[in-house]
């Protein structure tokens, strides 16, 4: 007599060992995420440490806490900025606004879209912030004198945010993260979140405006160039950080009734990080072209060294991408 045919018992194939079936496979977790962070930092106090830069100044030293806490400053306002400007990228452009394909007010949003506006207004915060703390820090670094709640260093302080370049651009800085930061907190339509992306690459431009490259015998060319490297640089590290981020929940969800996002997602990315690329090496060329104007220059002098030397890495990064993904 033939026996009656049993149900198979094999897993299925989207299933894996130890989890559910149809359960979201799990993102970068938050202590991985944390500990990137923190490697930044320690990264950072290396350098410090070896450069010699956290050492105290036989003249005008502003103090320990000047001196370290000025590169911590600037390093939490850089990555808070490409955080912000990232996360408004990826809420305008890359991904879905809301659950289903209706457009109403009424309709929920996405959670990966939710989430980046949301790590994005946290980010505005730190952004704003750390802006205020580099615009004091920096005057003190300037000035040479420490950390002071006298009136002195007070009327000192204003002097430097209204009449010197440096101190009115971090002043900008300062205002346009606030104005960003309260904009990421109330406005929800595609439409505001653009305007504010915006606003946040404009916050770019008082530190092109103040940058090394400023100096420059080409003036206007040499910020150009410095404003659209920092605009690449910001988009593609923005990126970066919400892909982290927002890994969790671009693979979907039953209980949400979400779907699968992932390709989607990295291929839009993929698009806006290759244009990011070529911008960052194209204005990296333009910016050292105008410092380095010939060929003795560029192998004999620590500029054009440091020119070509930065360039390769990326050439072999852009072919090292562009062979795994023709492979």
């Amino acid at each position: 007599m033939p026996s009656a045919k049993t149900p198979s018992t094999a897993p299925s194939p989207a299933s894996k060992p130890g989890t559910k079936a149809g359960a979201a496979v799990e993102g970068i977790s938050l202590p991985w995420q944390l500990a990137g962070f923190a490697a930044l930092f320690l990264a950072l106090a290396g350098a410090l440490i070896f450069s010699g830069a956290s050492a105290a100044r036989q003249v005008s030293d502003p103090g320990a806490l000047v001196r370290w806490g000025l590169p911590v400053a600037k390093a939490i306002h850089n990555v808070s900025l490409a955080t912000v400007i990232g996360g408004l990228i990826f809420a305008v452009v890359i991904l879905p606004k809301h659950l289903s394909r209706s457009r109403g007010d009424d309709a929920p949003e996405h959670p990966a879209f939710a989430r980046a506006l949301a790590v994005a207004a946290a980010a505005g915060a730190a952004w704003t912030l750390s802006a205020v703390a580099v615009l004091v820090l920096t005057y003190s670094d300037v000035a040479g004198q420490s950390l002071s709640g006298d009136a002195q260093f007070t009327a000192s302080l204003v002097y430097f945010m209204t009449d010197i370049q440096t101190g009115q651009a971090w002043l900008a800085v300062t205002i346009i993260a606030a104005i960003v930061t309260t904009a990421l907190f109330g406005v929800r339509s595609l439409a505001g979140l653009a305007l504010t992306l915006v606003l946040a690459l404009g916050g770019l431009i008082p530190s092109a405006l103040i940058g090394h490259s400023a100096s420059s015998n080409d003036h206007e060319g040499a910020i150009n160039s410095l404003g659209l490297h920092l605009v690449g640089v910001s988009t593609w590290v923005g990126g970066i950080i919400m892909l982290a981020v927002l890994s969790n929940l671009l693979r979907g969800s039953k209980a949400t009734g979400t779907k699968d996002i992932t390709e989607q997602t990295l291929r839009r990315f993929s698009a806006l990080a290759g244009f990011a690329f070529v911008l960052v090496f194209a204005s990296g060329v333009v910016n050292a072209s105008i410092r380095v104007t010939s060929f003795s220059a560029l192998v004999g002098t620590p500029m054009g060294r440091s020119s070509w030397r930065k360039r390769l890495p990326q050439l072999s990064s852009a072919a090292s991408v562009s062979c795994t993904a023709s492979g």
